[in-house]
């Protein structure tokens, strides 16, 4: 067994692909406009699935409108439309905080827990054909992983986000071992309208702006049209 808080390889997750194999990420739009971006996300469009009939709103595309479901209407002079599901590349961008109060307790620090997280949740995201990439929360290192469901792949990923340092681009490292300013350049790049986006912390921070400027951030996400879930 490795030491997790080290910078060697992290421990594999104590959970086999094959139960992980019966989880998919799922998600419903939750508006009628298309969101570009990646992870598949089962929304209204214009395929082949029939998803349902619904009464017609201003805005529906006429072409739609089931005239014989309208006739047979019980409301006169209601029209009816058929809605139906497509599937659409979404992204998932996984934040892991990597501070010092991440590497404790020893015995079982929080963040191997959350490099087991985040594997499980990329693998997934992977074999459900979602677009993913691996953000260090201090450092702001993104690692891209794309669609791939290759563990170790994933795992030397994590190890690299983990061992990631803050440097002059990317912020100074405090007494506490956090950044006290870090740039949000790349994970605004990785973080398109209608993306997920999983923040791995145990907000233990140095001062309030660190809070306030994370806080900014996940305002600006969901703002964005982006799912935003905050794990600690």
């Amino acid at each position: 067994m490795t030491r997790s808080g080290s910078g060697a390889t992290p421990e594999a997750l104590p959970v086999p692909s094959s139960q992980l194999d019966r989880f998919r990420l799922r998600l419903r739009q939750r508006d009628r406009g298309t969101v570009a971006g990646a992870h598949l996300i089962r929304q209204r469009g214009q395929s082949l699935e029939f998803r349902e009939f619904r009464p017609y709103l201003p805005g529906d595309d006429i072409r739609h409108v089931d005239w014989r479901a309208s006739a047979r209407h019980h409301r006169r002079d209601e029209l009816v439309v058929r809605t139906f599901e497509h599937e659409v590349q979404t992204r998932v961008v996984i934040s892991i905080d990597t501070g010092a109060t991440m590497r404790l307790p020893e015995v079982a620090p929080k963040l191997q827990l959350a490099r087991w997280f985040a594997e499980a949740m990329c693998y997934i995201a992977g074999r459900s054909g979602d677009s993913v990439a691996l953000h260090a929360l201090d450092s702001g290192q993104v690692v891209e992983l794309g669609s791939s469901a290759d563990r170790w792949r994933i795992r030397r990923a994590l190890q690299r986000v983990s061992a990631a340092k803050a440097t002059s681009n990317g912020g100074s490292l405090s007494a506490e071992g956090r950044t006290a300013k870090v740039n949000w350049t790349a994970l605004e790049r990785a973080l398109p309208p209608g993306s997920v986006w999983l923040v791995l912390t145990d907000l233990y921070f140095a001062d309030e702006a660190e809070v306030m400027a994370l806080a900014a951030r996940v305002r600006n996400a969901q703002q964005g049209s982006r799912w935003v879930v905050v794990v600690d």
